[in-house]
């Protein structure tokens, strides 16, 4: 039932006559024999603290709503990564079949988050954003860039990585000597967006001719596999 009770008091609002009426949240009747008096479960002693615990609740709830669908997110990009390292070796063949890096990440950030956007909200309906941070031509690859991706050396490169419910998702950081897939907090340091995001949008536009066929190939190939 819905009712209000004085902080001392531990009974529903029929029995408690008097002070100062605070409102509680609502709490289900425990009835341990049907021909007692119903038994409140508990009682939270004030208003003041009711609210700081209510908002503390909710604070742990959404931290591990947020931490759960990011732990579910992992296997999931491992395997969008396993899918998109053959077509970063295609692209650098194409661009330059004598000179195919180690790294096959390098330089495809831009094209992974247009296909990597795309999947989301196709496939797991998740909607995420691009972000970019591109330091100066001059200063990209110095501790001058300040915007980017820094790098163990504190020098700030070019790049690109999704948004995701306050989270940063990176699968190609190996490019820089980290872990192929980063998920992380919005104020990780290493992570910097250029002030003005929408200078970038034409550049995706170009880019997603390629990101497109990637996601037919992956389309191609689930149905191939099923």
């Amino acid at each position: 039932g819905d009712f209000t009770a004085h902080p001392k008091q531990h009974f529903p609002r029929s029995l408690c006559p008097m002070p100062p009426k605070i409102p509680i949240c609502r709490f289900r009747p425990l009835r341990r024999n049907p021909r007692k008096r119903a038994c409140w479960i508990k009682l939270i002693p004030a208003a003041p603290l009711l609210n700081q615990q209510i908002k503390q609740r909710r604070r742990l709830w959404s931290f591990f709503l947020a931490w759960k669908s990011m732990k579910e997110l992992q296997p999931v990009l491992e395997k969008h990564r396993q899918f998109l390292e053959r077509r970063w070796y295609e692209a650098h063949k194409s661009w330059d079949s004598t000179n195919i890096p180690n790294v096959l990440s390098l330089h495809m950030c831009r094209y992974t988050c247009i296909f990597l956007k795309k999947i989301f909200e196709t496939e797991h309906n998740i909607s995420s954003d691009i972000m970019t941070g591109c330091p100066s031509f001059e200063l990209n690859g110095t501790p001058s860039g300040q915007f980017g991706f820094q790098d163990e050396k504190r020098n700030w490169h070019d790049h690109s990585w999704l948004v995701i419910n306050n989270k940063i998702i990176d699968i190609t950081a190996d490019q820089f000597g980290f872990p192929p897939i980063i998920i992380t907090d919005l104020n990780d340091q290493r992570y910097k967006c250029s002030d003005d995001q929408i200078i970038f949008e034409n550049t995706f536009e170009k880019l997603s001719d390629k990101a497109d066929k990637w996601i037919l190939k992956y389309q191609h190939s689930k149905l191939k596999s099923a």
